[in-house]
């Protein structure tokens, strides 16, 4: 499932970084207004395609393993918009180079390679859609960071809701040239290997470029909806929060029942806090299981699922463990346990450490 591949590449800021700019902008979907999309599908050739697609992915995972930061980004990106992904992630003073040398720091040892291909498609009108409305976001983004110059921490606010702007990226068009939808096997050497899906295109004004968030959220709904609703529990809570006087400042969690709940201050109430979470994020049904982590008075990492299976994260693709002294994200590896139990534990056993 999409949390096992997280250690193929870099997910793209939007999806992966400490932000999570996708939960940021809440529920994503393709522009009424379609693309302007190549008309090759009928001259599809599944060899030339397969080719190209192994080139671009071995030299974009090349570069990460050569720590070419700012180049790996550019082969996911017009290098315009860069600086809104850093801008989303939190960075404000350099956000071009903050951003690459926290990619830097998350790829450091680590060499990924593609094994093989197991299938290479034409992508699809609805595809081309959630492309451009991705980079259309950022490029609003990048628009009004150009226009304001020099920002601060006030300001990512606001940019973060002109991304989530169901409107303002639909001006930004891209004049889409081919494209292919693959799915394929990447290994990271020393420790696995896992399946990933890549959209590898290029328009009439660009190089190749290389897409994994995309790609892995329109293959399989299943894990956008759970992502969604993830996001929908993290902004209902916190919703909540502001209306709640003296809420804790520490660190607990809540879950969809009292057996998840673990830490949760003497005089706190649970129950009622849990109940009008329930009731305020219209996405939870009777089949959903969820719980919440607390930190310094705000709902700070979310975990849901609804089948057992497969997992919602908020942000999208990470755990919760101690990072530099303090509760904080990093990217799944390919040995985690990305179950909902074992998401829960990594929690679970930052509030342990917190006891010693």
């Amino acid at each position: 499932m999409k949390n096992k591949y997280v250690i193929s590449a870099v997910l793209t800021a939007a999806l992966c970084m400490l932000s999570s700019c996708a939960n940021k902008g809440g529920e994503t979907k393709p522009s009424d207004d379609k693309p302007v999309i190549p008309a090759v599908t009928a001259e599809f050739h599944a060899d030339e395609a397969e080719k190209i697609c192994s080139e671009q992915i071995s030299r974009y995972l090349e570069l990460l393993k050569n720590d070419k930061i700012f180049e790996s980004l550019a082969m996911q990106y017009n290098d315009e918009i860069i600086d809104a992904i850093g801008v989303l992630s939190g960075f404000i003073n350099d956000p071009v180079n903050e951003l690459c040398n926290q990619y830097s720091d998350v790829y450091k040892g680590v060499t990924l390679q593609l094994v093989d291909i197991d299938s290479v498609e034409p992508i699809t009108d609805m595809q081309y859609g959630y492309i451009e409305e991705i980079n259309g976001r950022y490029r609003a983004v990048h628009e009004a960071v150009k226009a304001k110059g020099t920002l601060a921490e006030s300001d990512v606010e606001e940019l973060s809701t002109l991304y989530a702007d169901e409107e303002a990226y639909r001006q930004y068009k891209m004049n889409f040239a081919e494209g292919y939808f693959v799915k394929c096997t990447i290994e990271n050497v020393g420790h696995g290997r896992a399946g990933q899906r890549i959209m590898v295109y290029r328009t009439a004004d660009s190089d190749w470029k290389i897409d994994m968030s995309v790609a892995g959220y329109i293959d399989d709904c299943i894990d956008y909806l759970l992502d969604k609703t993830a996001s929908s529990i993290h902004k209902s809570a916190n919703a909540l929060i502001k209306n709640i006087k003296d809420f804790p400042q520490s660190e607990f969690v809540i879950g969809y029942d009292s057996s998840l709940d673990k830490d949760v201050p003497s005089g706190f109430n649970a129950d009622e806090f849990r109940k009008m979470v329930i009731d305020n994020c219209e996405d939870i049904n009777e089949n959903s299981k969820f719980f919440m982590y607390f930190k310094e008075g705000k709902e700070f990492y979310t975990v849901y699922t609804d089948n057992d299976t497969d997992c919602g994260i908020n942000p999208f693709g990470c755990k919760l463990v101690e990072k530099d002294g303090v509760s904080d994200y990093v990217g799944l590896e390919l040995e985690d346990d990305s179950s909902f139990d074992g998401l829960y534990k990594f929690c679970a056993d930052r509030l342990e450490e917190l006891k010693k």
